[in-house]
């Protein structure tokens, strides 16, 4: 399978590693998703070329996830690669909070998104993955 024949998806994708993490795969021929919860990730696919497209989603909610994973697959017919990038650090308030000052709805949120997202991002994919008979995950933590 040639890099123009393949599809990646990444989160987190506005700016930073995600953004850069699809820059390069765009300057490979490959078509990619951007999916952030951030409407900057409009200019950043914009940026890209024509094989790139926006996907402005909450990666905590499943119905943005299967809605970007299908649009994807509707778009460029398949799903390839996905790298798991979003992710949030506690900030309640804008604030940067140590541990055991949070309460349980910030650590709720943090986990909605670092953790369930990329498992239902997985779980989204996966068939896609399996049909085409190839497949790969990433997912970058801090």
């Amino acid at each position: 399978m040639k890099s123009q024949d393949r599809v990646a998806i990444i989160t987190g994708a506005a700016r930073g590693i995600g953004a850069a993490i699809a820059k390069n795969f765009a300057e490979r021929a490959y078509s990619v998703l951007l999916v952030d919860a951030n409407a900057e990730v409009t200019e950043t696919a914009s940026s890209l070329g024509p094989h790139a497209q926006a996907f402005v989603a909450d990666v905590s909610s499943t119905d943005s996830v299967i809605e970007a994973v299908r649009n994807c697959a509707d778009r460029f017919g398949s799903v390839d690669i996905l790298v798991n990038n979003a992710g949030i650090s506690p900030k309640p308030n804008g604030v940067k909070t140590p541990v055991e000052a949070m309460d349980r709805a910030d650590w709720d949120r943090v986990m909605a998104i670092n953790l369930t997202g990329a498992f239902m991002f997985c779980k989204a994919v996966i068939p896609f993955m399996r049909e085409r008979g190839w497949g790969r995950i990433i997912n970058i933590s801090s």
